[in-house]
C-alpha cells in the first residue's frame, strides 16, 4: 500500500515537472517568434533608412532646383489676384497696338477638383478685333513680350477685300479672332515645406543648374520695329519693300503725313470761307492774310512731299492727290475767279517770305515751285507803286534761283590751284589755266582764287565751286 501511494506521487510529481517543462517550452518559443518579428521589422527598417539615406541627396537636390525655379515661375504666371487685371492689360495692348476691340469674352475652363487641385489653372479669353496688317502684328508682340505668361492657341484672320476699300481711306483693317491664355499660379496648399539642414550652401552647389533652369523659363525678348515698308500680304502687295539703307518713311509716318496736310488744306478751305464771306474791308484783309499765310506754308510742304518722293504706300498717295494736291488747286483757282487780275499786297509779300526760305535752306527747285504759282498772273496783273518792288523781288529771287541751278548743270571740273606769287593765284579747268576775271565760258568768269573754292559770275550772280569738283 505504502508502495502504491509512493508510485503515484512518483507519477503525479513527473506529470507535474513535464506539464512545466511543456509549459516554459512554449513560453520560451513564442517569445522566440516574437524576437524574430522584431528583427525582421529592424531588418525592414534598416533597408528602408538606407534607401532614405542613399535617395536623400538627389531628392534635396530636386527639391532645392524646384523651389529656386518658383521664384521665376511666380514672376511669369499671374496669380489670382492678378487675373482680375488680365481684361485691363487686353485693353492696354489694344491701345498701344491701335486696334480696335469688338469683343472679349472669357472662356469657361474645368477646374481642378480639391482632392487631386493641380499647380496651375488655366485661363482663357476669346477676343475679336480689327487693325492692319502691322497693328495686327503689334498686337500679338505685346502678347508675346508681355512679363507674364501667354500664348495665342488659336488664330482665324478675315483678311479686307480690295475691292471694297473706299478711295480715301488710308489703311484696310482686317478681322482677327484668337484665344490669349495663360495659366494662375496657386501652389497645393497641402503640401508642407520641409526645412533642409544647410540649404544655402547646398543652393550655391547647384547654382549652375538654377540658373539654366531659370534661363530656359525666361522669354528672351524681341525688338519689334513695325512695318519697316513690307507688304501687307492680306490685301496690297503694291507697296514697295525698301532695303534697311535707303531712307524711306514707314508707311505710318506716310500715313500721319497725308492725314496732317489733309487736316490743314481743310482748313484752308474754311479760312477761304471765311474771306469770301467778309462782312466789310477790315475783316476782308484780316482772312485773307490769314489765308494767304496758311496756302503759303502748306503749299510748301506739298512741294517738298512731292520732290522728295516720301509717298510710296498707294493709299497714302492716293488720299494725298485727292484730299491735298487737288483741293489746293481748286482753292487757287477760287481764289483767282474772284481777284481777277489784281494781285493781294498780302499774298505778294507772303510769296517772297517762302522763296527767301527756300533760298536759305539751298531749296532752289522748290524756290522755282513757288514762283511758279504765282508768275502766270505777274503778267496781266497791274503792277502799283506798292507792287512793283515786291514783284521785282521775286523776279529777282526767282534769276537766282534758276541761274544756280543752271550753274550747277555746267560741265565743268576744277583741277587745282597754282600760286604765282603772293595774292596770285591761278586755276586749272577743264586742262587750261585762269587768271580772275578770265571768261571760262559765256557769262562765266572766275572772279576770285582762293585754295579751297572759286568764285565766279555766272549771269550776274555770284556762285562758289569747291576745289577738285
Amino acid at each position: 500500500m505504502e508502495d502504491r501511494k509512493k508510485m503515484l506521487s512518483i507519477v503525479g510529481g513527473g506529470l507535474f515537472a513535464a506539464a512545466c517543462l511543456g509549459g516554459l517550452m512554449w513560453y520560451l518559443n513564442d517569445d522566440i517568434d516574437k524576437k524574430r518579428e522584431e528583427v525582421a521589422k529592424l531588418k525592414t527598417e534598416i533597408a528602408s533608412s538606407r534607401n532614405v539615406i542613399s535617395t536623400t541627396p538627389d531628392l534635396e537636390r530636386e527639391v532645392i532646383l524646384q523651389r529656386e525655379t518658383d521664384q521665376v515661375v511666380k514672376t511669369i504666371l499671374p496669380n489670382d489676384d492678378d487675373i482680375f487685371n488680365f481684361v485691363r492689360t487686353l485693353r492696354t495692348f489694344e491701345e498701344r497696338s491701335q486696334v480696335s476691340f469688338s469683343s472679349i469674352k472669357g472662356k469657361a475652363e474645368p477646374r481642378s477638383n480639391n482632392q487631386n487641385k493641380a499647380d496651375f489653372d488655366k485661363v482663357t479669353y476669346s477676343l475679336q478685333f480689327s487693325g492692319d496688317a502691322f497693328q495686327i502684328l503689334s498686337f500679338l508682340h505685346e502678347v508675346e513680350s508681355h512679363e507674364r505668361f501667354m500664348r495665342v492657341p488659336a488664330f482665324k484672320i478675315k483678311a479686307a477685300k480690295r475691292q471694297g476699300l473706299d478711295e480715301r481711306m488710308n489703311t484696310p483693317r482686317h478681322s482677327v479672332d484668337l484665344e490669349v491664355e495663360t495659366y494662375v499660379y496657386a501652389p497645393n496648399s497641402n503640401s508642407q515645406r520641409v526645412e533642409i539642414e544647410s540649404y544655402e550652401n547646398k543652393r550655391d552647389l547647384l547654382r549652375t543648374e538654377i540658373s539654366s533652369r531659370q534661363r530656359e523659363l525666361t522669354v528672351e525678348p524681341y525688338d519689334y520695329r513695325g512695318s519697316g515698308n513690307r507688304r501687307d500680304p492680306w490685301v496690297d502687295p503694291r507697296v514697295p519693300a525698301r532695303s534697311a539703307t535707303e531712307d524711306v518713311l514707314s508707311i505710318e509716318a506716310q500715313i500721319a503725313i497725308v492725314e496732317d496736310l489733309s487736316e490743314r488744306t481743310a482748313a484752308s478751305i474754311a479760312l477761304w470761307e471765311e474771306w469770301h464771306e467778309s462782312a466789310n474791308l477790315i475783316a476782308e484783309m484780316k482772312s485773307r492774310g490769314e489765308l494767304e499765310k496758311h496756302l503759303s506754308v502748306l503749299e510748301e510742304d506739298v512741294r517738298r512731299v512731292e520732290q522728295e518722293g516720301q509717298l510710296l504706300f498707294a493709299p497714302a498717295e492716293r488720299r494725298f492727290q485727292l484730299e491735298v494736291v487737288a483741293e489746293l488747286k481748286r482753292i487757287r483757282e477760287m481764289l483767282q475767279n474772284d481777284e481777277g487780275a489784281q494781285l493781294p499786297v498780302v499774298m505778294l509779300r507772303q510769296a517772297i517770305d517762302t522763296m527767301y526760305s527756300h533760298l536759305e535752306k539751298r531749296e532752289y527747285q522748290l524756290a522755282l515751285d513757288a514762283f511758279a504759282g504765282i508768275e502766270v498772273r505777274l503778267a496781266s496783273a497791274d503792277l502799283d507803286a506798292v507792287r512793283r518792288p515786291i514783284v521785282e523781288r521775286l523776279l529777282e529771287y526767282a534769276h537766282q534761283a534758276e541761274t544756280v541751278l543752271e550753274f550747277d548743270q555746267l560741265d565743268i571740273v576744277i583741277q587745282g590751284v597754282a600760286n604765282l606769287g603772293p595774292d596770285h593765284r591761278a586755276v586749272l579747268i577743264d586742262g587750261r589755266t585762269y587768271l580772275a576775271g578770265e571768261l571760262v565760258q559765256p557769262e562765266l568768269m572766275v572772279k576770285a582764287i582762293e585754295e579751297d573754292e572759286i568764285r565766279f559770275v555766272f549771269r550776274d550772280v555770284e556762285l562758289a565751286k569747291a576745289v577738285g569738283i
